[in-house]
């Protein structure tokens, strides 16, 4: 079966959920159409112009890259410009292009993932744990009658979200009682009596953003006169945090360590490194791509290393001064290894799927970084 845009996205949702993702960030579908057949998927690093006319070239229908193609709200489309080029080549082509970025960054088997296994890191957890996330939780109590109703309503307005599952619901039976006031209009029971009537209580989860939204589609199916329901506040815990950290097989000295990292990202022209090169080195940090915002964390992590790239010069001397070591590895080399990663888990993931869809990878992408002899 040939699979549709919609159903990469899937595939990709269970790889790198949307909601891993950092707030300031742009992920998933950046241009195309869901209903668009995909026969040929690609993944890249970066949604670069040669990137995406190589990948059109090619017979591309869904190109999947790390860093989106648009970060920032966008006020004109100039095809002129880079991205406007970019934007009108994959919509004359049907190429949809879509971004996995902090949450494959975070996810599990995520990019920081296969940074910390390709080295050699064991018992892993995240540098930066999960941030705690408002979210609440919708209560109704519906009479039997209408429990269909109610429910698809909740479905259709996007409540009961939890993770990767959607229309996530708990119903648990009851008796509510009630005497209707005088004027009033009982959709059951008698005015001035105590009354009792089978209800349904309905739970879902949903975002702040949403309540006034799902209430309001509720109370336009709900029978009663005045509608019976609470919103509780919910704290949740996100378990996938940013970077990780895990321990050698085998305690290294600094020096050898960052040779092994070298060889490893096949960085032959050479590597960047802070501390002592014959310091014994077991407990190690890494984050894929700009690591700077995380030194701190690395600095308080018991970490002897820090493995990442486009390290500032003062974090340098902070971790020099707090007799640790840096092996900066560059923002490329550390995130062009999902590449191929990707690539393999989307094979995998398509033929479960039973998808008639072929994975290939860019192959026109450098680091824009050159080393010169002196």
């Amino acid at each position: 079966m040939t699979p549709t845009v919609s159903d990469i996205m899937r595939l990709m949702e269970q790889i790198a959920p949307a909601h891993l993702a950092e707030s300031w960030d742009n992920c998933g579908l950046q241009v195309g159409r869901r209903q668009w057949p995909v026969k040929h998927v690609r993944t890249a690093l970066d949604p670069l112009p040669q990137v995406v006319s190589d990948a059109v070239e090619a017979g591309v229908d869904f190109l999947v890259t790390h860093h989106p193609l648009i970060f920032n709200p966008v006020k004109q489309v100039d095809f002129g410009s880079d991205l406007g080029g970019i934007i009108q080549q994959a919509a004359e082509h049907r190429l949809s292009i879509y971004a996995a970025h902090t949450n494959l960054d975070k996810a599990p088997d995520g990019l920081n993932d296969i940074l910390a296994a390709l080295i050699g890191l064991e018992a892993l957890e995240p540098l930066l744990a999960g941030k705690r996330s408002g979210s609440f939780k919708l209560v109704l109590f519906v009479p039997m009658s209408h429990i269909q109703a109610v429910t698809d309503v909740l479905v259709d307005t996007g409540a009961g979200r939890i993770g990767s599952y959607t229309g996530c619901t708990f119903r648990s039976e009851g008796v509510g009682t009630f005497i209707p006031g005088p004027g009033t209009n009982p959709f059951t029971g008698q005015p001035g009596r105590l009354n009792k009537v089978a209800e349904m209580r309905i739970e879902a989860m949903l975002g702040g953003a949403d309540i006034e939204k799902v209430v309001a589609a509720v109370q336009a199916v709900h029978p009663y006169e005045n509608m019976a329901y609470d919103v509780y506040p919910v704290v949740t815990m996100d378990q996938q945090g940013l970077g990780r950290v895990g321990k050698l097989k085998t305690e290294m000295e600094l020096g050898d360590f960052a040779q092994h990292v070298a060889r490893k990202l096949n960085l032959d022209a050479g590597i960047r490194l802070v501390g002592d090169p014959r310091r014994k080195i077991s407990r190690v940090a890494v984050c894929t791509g700009s690591g700077s915002s995380l030194t701190g964390d690395f600095l308080s992590s018991g970490a002897d290393v820090y493995v990442s790239g486009d390290m500032h010069y003062h974090d340098a001397q902070s971790i020099e001064a707090g007799g640790r070591g840096l092996v900066d590895v560059g923002h490329f080399a550390s995130e062009r290894i999902m590449v191929p990663a990707l690539a393999d888990r989307l094979r995998r993931e398509i033929v479960a799927a039973e998808y008639d869809a072929v994975v290939s990878t860019s192959a026109v992408e450098s680091d824009p970084f050159k080393f010169v002899s002196v």
